[in-house]
């Protein structure tokens, strides 16, 4: 007998056995898995997960430029983790243990981010990145979060921006100070040099008079740079949203909160177009203020702004469902496209409509295929409760027939 040791990650591979007489000889050949994982490895993929989990978490606020310092709580549950023994996870109730201790720090981060507090350690592009936070948010259902980064966003533009004009005027009032100061003369002469050398106080008073008068005139060009700041068109976009609900609600002012909400509805419109997941945003954007019912006046108001109403009536080359509940043979209801509007006297207008290359059919009842717009906050505004918005959205025409791609309607969500 001989003992033959194999290195690591060594495997025998049976390739065949025969019979030779009263012995079976199995035919074998080496086999190294450099891919396979270790007993150790094997025993800690419990662990392995939960780490994973947390790497994942971390590396979607880190993506999104979040704050180190609100990261923290991720931080400490990872490093308590990799202490513990690859053992310990393989129970099932400490394994669920730890991934609700992730939960958790996750939560604590939503929690820090929706504090201006933890933001004060980024210098640059704080309120860009406030907002691709939101968005991140957004996409992973924490919509109040989201909310409250917009919010902060525009609270940390406008912080940004009045710190640009304060250096600006400051440089503008140095610029002054400097051109006021009397001019040296550049006659080198000794007899020249000796007389300015030997100013009378009289002469230096008058000089320190000329400065203090030239500190009173920086106050007025400063207010001069004020005043041509309001007055210029190239106003900054909280300036402009000030404005607009200043004149739609000149009887009761907006608050400086409030404002920034209506800078955070108009910057979604704008960037999103009220598509999926933004739509559930929208809705909560609106609700839980005391001025509920201004803001879906603002909503409707935004949304003819930015061009986000289906026309009322179907037109060619819409895309639709259309019912067919006449024919037994086929589903109640199928997706097309418009091809064809056939008009006549007798019940409203008739639908051709294209349902794949070979296959078209018509139908009076077609539903419209919305997946954004104001069709699909109605959708959202159903599915959330808020009659209200509802009840403003269809006082503003929007059907609610208006489906989804997958022909989901407001009535089947409220």
């Amino acid at each position: 007998e001989a003992e033959i040791v194999f290195g690591p990650l060594t495997a025998i591979q049976v390739t065949r056995t025969r019979v030779e007489g009263s012995v079976l000889v199995v035919e074998a050949r080496i086999s190294v898995n450099l891919t396979g994982i270790t007993v150790e490895e094997d025993a800690a993929r419990m662990q392995t997960s939960h780490l994973q989990l947390i790497k994942m978490i971390y590396d979607k606020f880190a993506a999104s430029h979040a704050p180190v310092s609100a990261l923290e709580p991720l931080e400490v549950v990872k490093s308590y983790s990799e202490k513990r023994s690859p053992r310990w996870f393989n129970v099932p109730e400490n394994f669920k243990q730890s991934m609700v201790a992730a939960l958790d720090a996750r939560a604590q981060v939503l929690r820090d981010l929706s504090s201006m507090s933890a933001w004060r350690e980024v210098s640059e592009h704080r309120a860009k990145h406030m907002r691709q936070l939101a968005g991140l948010c957004t996409l992973e259902g924490d919509h109040d979060v989201a909310v409250k980064l917009l919010r902060m966003s525009f609270e940390a533009e406008e912080t940004e921006q009045r710190c640009k004009s304060l250096l600006q005027l400051q440089h503008t009032s140095s610029t002054t100070l400097h051109h006021a100061s009397p001019p040296r003369s550049v006659d080198a002469s000794p007899q020249r040099i000796s007389s300015q050398r030997s100013t009378s106080p009289l002469s230096r008073s008058s000089t320190m008079a000329s400065l203090k008068i030239s500190k009173l005139d920086l106050k007025s060009v400063g207010n001069a740079l004020i005043e041509r700041k309001k007055a210029s068109t190239q106003t900054t976009f909280m300036q402009s949203v000030r404005a607009e609900v200043g004149e739609m609600f000149a009887h009761q002012p907006f608050t400086t909160d409030e404002v920034r909400r209506v800078a955070a509805l108009i910057w979604i419109l704008e960037h999103a177009g009220a598509a999926p997941p933004w739509t559930t945003t929208i809705v909560h954007l609106v609700r839980g203020s005391s001025r509920e019912s201004d803001f879906h006046v603002l909503l409707v108001t935004f949304l003819r702004t930015f061009n986000l109403f289906l026309p009322s009536e179907p037109c060619k080359d819409a895309l639709v469902y259309a019912v067919v509940a006449d024919d037994k043979a086929r589903p109640p209801i199928r997706k097309g496209k418009i091809r064809r509007i056939i008009h006549s006297d007798d019940g409203g207008p008739t639908y051709v409509l294209q349902l794949d290359r070979s296959t078209t059919m018509e139908s009076r009842r077609v539903m419209l295929v919305e997946e954004g717009g104001a069709g699909a906050i109605m959708r959202e505004a159903a599915r959330l409760n808020n009659a209200t918005l509802v009840s403003k959205l269809l006082d503003a025409s929007v059907s609610p027939t208006c489906c989804s791609s997958h022909g989901v309607t407001a009535l089947h969500l409220a």
